[in-house]
């Protein structure tokens, strides 16, 4: 208890308010990233919390970089799964472009990826990471994703067996 007041103190000393970290859902990757986002906007203060508190060194900061690929690569998906799910959102045919879009621009392989960093408060212009600077956990979180896409979702759409109509009609009528 003592330790969560603490890390309060800071994040108010620091921000003025305090977040609630919450906790990770794991089968409901969008709580997983969303809470990765949280981690990544409190990185500062954590890395003060371990000072100050445990008189250590923070122990993810090694692996930060990694963090940041994975919330660039999940970013994306949970603005998709969001948008779409919302009432006023269009079906169809614009869900099926922007996950088309991810898929060919976000999750590709060999695709540069903008780098989206919660903690970043001003409106910059987004980086990109080219392919080559992607490695570890976040190679194999894109490799996974796109995957998944492709097999549980794409596939139904675009195999050699599949009635292509639904799809192409989509992309017609978006067009």
């Amino acid at each position: 208890m003592r330790a969560t007041i603490k890390f309060e103190e800071i994040q108010i000393r620091s921000l003025g308010f305090a977040y609630k970290l919450g906790t990770d859902v794991p089968h409901r990757w969008c709580s997983t990233a969303k809470l990765l986002g949280k981690v990544l906007r409190l990185w500062s203060d954590l890395r003060e919390y371990y000072e100050e508190c445990e008189k250590k060194d923070f122990p993810l900061q090694v692996d930060r970089t990694h963090y940041l690929h994975v919330y660039s690569l999940l970013y994306p998906v949970i603005y998709i799964t969001e948008t779409t799910q919302s009432e006023t959102f269009p079906k169809c045919a614009e869900e099926l472009l922007l996950l088309l879009k991810l898929r060919d621009s976000v999750l590709r392989e060999g695709s540069p990826l903008k780098y989206i960093n919660p903690a970043d408060t001003e409106e910059a212009e987004p980086q990109c990471v080219p392919d080559s600077a992607i490695f570890g956990i976040a190679k194999n979180v894109r490799n996974m994703l796109y995957d998944g896409f492709q097999r549980r979702f794409f596939y139904r759409y675009t195999s050699p067996t599949s009635d292509e109509s639904y799809f192409m009609m989509c992309l017609v009528l978006a067009s």
